[in-house]
């Protein structure tokens, strides 16, 4: 956090460039309340411009389904012709190596030391090892790639069950304020929750333990020092929390899917 105010104040005393230091300047509460990770979920990239609320418009619509489909094929390119394209290079390339390499070891040399016998001999164990040694990696690869992609699919419903906890508690302190309009109740509560949410962050990954510790600590210290922040200003906070959460939930639902689709 100190870190980042004084590249703030570097800037206002090295250039006046405006535009970068009102982003900081933006981002810097939200980094307070949620921390990086947080913060980038949320669209405040480092040296980027904040996020802006763009309406959609049908030619925006247009431009982001062309593009889509663009990517779309690009992968679909990747997934289905790629890796034949490749094994058929690699096959011709095996064929034809011995043919060629026949041609070279009957040309006259006075610097190759041995007959064609000799490097004949020699080459067999060589490539042999070579395609020895790349299909054990294939092969190590390959176990990796399933053990993750097994990992991935049983800890989703774990993961899906802390991240709907931690969404609930949040979705609950937001109608608290709506309805009943009590500050100091929806602290209490919050501050109440912070051991369960924090094991259920932990369990869940890094990125969202690092949100919710940034998140509780902003919590204590705002309930130190009311009222620095109203009602509006705490239920925009749960809000945007909220949507980091959800965030975090959609990627491990995409993993899971991508992992499932074998």
């Amino acid at each position: 956090m100190d870190s980042l105010i004084k590249k703030i104040l570097s800037k206002l005393t090295k250039k006046n460039d405006i535009e970068k230091i009102n982003t900081d300047l933006e981002r810097l509460p939200v980094v307070m309340k949620f921390g990086k990770e947080g913060a980038k979920l949320l669209g405040y990239k480092k040296g980027g411009t904040p996020p802006k609320k763009q309406e959609l418009t049908r030619e925006i619509i247009e431009k982001e389904s062309k593009y889509q489909d663009k990517k779309d094929k690009i992968m679909f390119f990747k997934k289905k012709y790629l890796n034949k394209l490749l094994l058929a290079l690699g096959i011709v390339l095996v064929i034809n190596i011995p043919v060629i390499f026949n041609f070279i070891a009957r040309q006259p040399s006075k610097h190759v030391i041995g007959d064609v016998n000799d490097w004949i001999s020699f080459f067999g164990s060589y490539l042999g090892g070579v395609i020895g040694g790349i299909i054990t990696l294939i092969g190590v690869q390959l176990t990796i790639k399933n053990q993750t992609k097994e990992k991935i699919i049983d800890e989703f419903p774990k993961k899906e069950l802390n991240l709907n906890a931690i969404l609930g508690l949040i979705e609950e302190q937001k109608q608290m304020l709506l309805i009943k309009n009590n500050y100091d109740k929806v602290i209490e509560n919050i501050v109440k929750s912070e051991q369960d949410m924090i094991e259920k962050a932990i369990h869940t990954s890094p990125a969202t333990y690092k949100v919710l510790r940034n998140f509780f600590d902003y919590i204590k210290l705002y309930k130190r020092t009311p009222p620095m922040v109203n009602n509006k200003d705490l239920y925009d906070t749960l809000n945007q929390l909220s949507i980091i959460v959800k965030k975090i939930q959609a990627s491990f639902f995409d993993e899971y899917v991508k992992s499932s689709s074998r």
